[in-house]
């Protein structure tokens, strides 16, 4: 299959260069190749999708350039290098008609993907955070535009004889290039293969992104994103986060009616350095549940954190007195920590446990931030700060996430 779509490509990268006058007659050519699909797509590893695979929000697929050149060993990059050269080619990129804010950007890079063994140049295109169970369409395109005289090498395909031409050749001038040969080729006798300048190539993509479903009695690995849970309606309901070693993140409910669908990419990695002041002499450990999504359930749903702080006995290796646990409120530290909020379960995993109808962003420090005196003061009961009592509504949109932002530290 891959073979054939990248005869296909190959074929179909020729066309706008086949032009049926002499190089001497040079016009311009204006092709617009639309249709491409998923599968020509892959992740940033080389790995392919489907073609009716739905992509993943908040992810880069990239379209490599190395397929064109029918999978050439000797010259692997050939195409892409060549569409990439800025001397030879404007490139314009366009969003499309459909959901255009669901694309943040698109843009032509060089990149090596290690599944394939590859570095080459690809069409990268970066996708917008959704979290939803919604699917949105999309139709980027880029349009190469030939800047000069440009001399492209032709394939010999379904019993058309090629040009001759082996490499890539760029004039400024007509006459430059009716004066320029390769071996035996003399440029100004081609009939293909000829770009004149304004001469464009449009490659236009039709593909769809959104999260995928699961019930929400589901187990992720922390970091895992691309769906969203469904609950079942007036049941009792629990999802698990894990790591490579242990159970991380615990969320028992009992949906109501509604059982409204909700996005549950819980991540343990901090992105930057605005927080660091205040956990600098001590080990911190982020929970940041994306998008802060509400839960749909009778009564607040009971969240339990493992605590870091343990050693190979399971004991605690800090007061757990000195524990204290932070949600990230409109970019401020709040203390959540009430007494009984950490304990030891029935299975013997020490926990900081809360009521909440939303989840939010935590952080469990083995001692009171530097600058915990700037934190909110913490609430009566051990429950989300950032919830508004039992009169939030199932229906509401989530809240944008408010991000903790610490050195890299995950366990």
């Amino acid at each position: 299959m891959k073979k054939l779509l990248a005869l296909v490509l190959a074929l179909a990268l020729a066309l706008p260069l086949g032009v049926t006058a002499f190089a001497a007659d040079a016009e311009k050519v204006d092709l617009s190749l639309t249709g491409f699909d998923a599968g020509v797509l892959c992740d940033g590893d080389g790995v392919y999708y489907g073609p009716n695979d739905l992509i993943p929000p908040d992810s880069t697929v990239y379209l490599p350039f190395r397929i064109f050149a029918g999978e050439n060993p000797d010259d692997p990059d050939e195409v892409g290098a060549w569409y990439g050269d800025r001397d030879n080619y404007k490139v314009k990129f366009d969003k499309g008609d459909d959901n255009t804010k669901m694309i943040k950007k698109i843009s032509f890079v060089e990149k090596k993907f290690e599944a394939r063994g590859w570095r080459c140049h690809a069409l990268k295109i970066e996708l917008a955070q959704d979290f939803s169970g919604d699917e949105f369409k999309l139709t980027p395109s880029v349009t190469f535009t030939a800047k000069r005289y440009l001399v492209d090498s032709i394939s010999a395909e379904g019993g058309e004889p090629g040009n001759g031409v082996k490499g890539h050749y760029g004039f400024d001038t007509l006459e430059e290039l009716n004066g320029a040969s390769e071996g035996d080729v003399a440029f100004k006798d081609l009939t293909q293969g000829v770009y004149a300048p304004g001469s464009k190539m449009t490659m236009g993509l039709k593909f769809f992104m959104g999260n995928g479903e699961r019930s929400a009695d589901a187990d992720f690995k922390a970091g895992d994103g691309g769906v969203v849970v469904k609950p079942q309606k007036n049941e009792d309901n629990e999802i698990t986060w894990e790591d490579e070693k242990d159970t991380l993140a615990w969320l028992n409910f009992t949906s109501d009616d509604d059982a409204k669908k909700f996005f549950p990419k819980m991540t343990t990695k901090w992105d930057d350095q605005e927080y660091a002041e205040y956990f600098a002499d001590q080990d911190a450990y982020l929970f940041d549940f994306i998008g802060n999504p509400q839960i749909a359930s009778t009564s607040r749903a009971t969240l339990r954190l493992r605590l870091p702080f343990v050693d190979e006995d399971g004991e605690l290796s800090v007061d757990n007195e000195s524990i204290v646990v932070y949600e990230v409120v409109d970019g401020e530290l709040s203390p959540i920590t009430q007494p009984g909020s950490i304990r030891e379960t029935e299975d013997g995993d020490w926990v900081f446990e809360m009521k909440t109808r939303r989840l939010g962003t935590y952080i469990i420090a083995e001692k009171p931030a530097a600058a915990a005196e700037e934190a909110v003061e913490a609430p009566a009961e051990a429950e989300s700060p950032a919830e508004t009592a039992e009169e939030a509504p199932a229906e509401e949109a989530p809240a944008a996430p408010a991000k903790a932002i610490l050195p890299s530290f995950a366990k």
